[in-house]
């Protein structure tokens, strides 16, 4: 494959499958379309810090806004909590923007059979 290999590793495998059926130039436009919407674990971190900022950072508002109003779960959930769960959810987004972009970036006549597995 023609991607990066620290990016391939971040994906799920039913991403990995078709994308190794696919031409290295299709590689190539999910890689840079991938990396435009990827987050990082350690820019979640820093916006932990900012008290709630990372559930924005990953598009989870509803879960921002009850952070906000519950004070991070009166300061418990934000303290002990969230800096394990923090990577699992920047984990979980990556995964669903690979399944998400993947089916726009590959032939339509492909694109059927990819979306019939998610």
């Amino acid at each position: 494959m023609s991607i990066p290999v620290a990016l391939i590793n971040d994906l799920p495998e039913e991403v990995k499958n078709e994308l190794a059926a696919q031409p290295a130039e299709i590689q190539q436009i999910f890689a840079a379309s991938y990396l435009r919407e990827y987050k990082k674990t350690s820019i979640a971190y820093w916006l932990l810090l900012c008290y709630g900022m990372h559930l924005n950072y990953l598009n989870l508002y509803s879960q921002g806004i009850w952070f906000w109003f519950t004070c991070g779960g009166a300061g418990v959930w934000w303290i002990l909590i969230e800096p394990f769960r923090l990577p699992l959810l920047v984990k979980r987004y990556n995964k669903r923007v690979a399944r998400e972009i993947l089916p726009e970036i590959i032939p339509q006549s492909a694109a059927g059979m990819v979306m019939e597995q998610f």
